[in-house]
């Protein structure tokens, strides 16, 4: 992801805590026609290293930003934390082999189709939701699996991924450290954390309702 031409322009020194800065991403970005991202990112962090007492400072909220994306990140997994809750909440494993983006769309994609196909046998795996973002070189999942152990919903995914690893979810978060390259890439997508994110939504089971007046009209000839 680091050569990719379309980003060259921002691979710049990045420091772990104000991520994107400097003049010299200021102009690389411009002759790379990203004049907008690299506006942003320079705002952002010069209005961190001034910051005054009693203002606060302009914030980009680009993941490309170390600063933003670290919020970004935490928000985000706290917001799983309050959606998937319970006591058959598990925390998935998975290391990721590729760069990121292109990893978590296959593992997306992989996790929803395993659930689908699993779901037809079992019906139990229609409830299942999983949610979660890439932490470094692996991806950190919350899988909510109501009705199913730990045990069979391991058997199920390590078919696919051997080197997944089930575990209470305790206090374990994603980190919003990530390769200025990796960064680059996914502030020129413009999609915040969406290309690093993972959201499965139970399946949506339609019933129908026998009621009184659910009769057909009659006609009249």
């Amino acid at each position: 992801m680091g050569n990719d031409p379309s980003v060259a322009g921002l691979i710049v020194a990045q420091d772990p805590h104000l991520g994107l800065v400097g003049d010299k991403a200021l102009e690389l970005a411009k002759l790379n026609g990203h004049h907008d991202v690299a506006e942003r990112f320079y705002r952002c962090q010069h209005d961190r290293q001034h910051r005054q007492i009693g203002w606060y400072p302009w914030r980009c909220r680009s993941p490309g930003c170390g600063a933003c994306r670290q919020n970004l990140v935490r928000t985000w997994w706290q917001a799983f934390g309050g959606w998937l809750t319970g006591p058959e909440i598990s925390l998935a494993i998975m290391p990721l082999c590729d760069d990121p983006i292109r990893a978590i769309r296959r593992l997306r994609k992989g996790l929803r189709d395993v659930r689908d196909r699993t779901a037809r046998q079992d019906h139990r795996w229609a409830a299942v939701a999983i949610a979660g973002l890439v932490d470094g070189d692996r991806a950190l999942l919350l899988v909510e699996h109501h009705g199913i152990e730990r045990r069979l919903l391991w058997s199920v995914l390590e078919r696919r991924w051997p080197n997944v690893l089930l575990i209470d979810p305790g206090f374990i978060e994603p980190a919003s450290a990530m390769t200025v390259g990796d960064a680059a890439a996914l502030a020129c997508r413009r999609r915040g954390l969406e290309p690093i994110r993972v959201i499965i939504l139970p399946q949506v089971i339609a019933m129908t309702v026998q009621t009184d007046w659910d009769e057909p009209m009659p006609m009249v000839f």
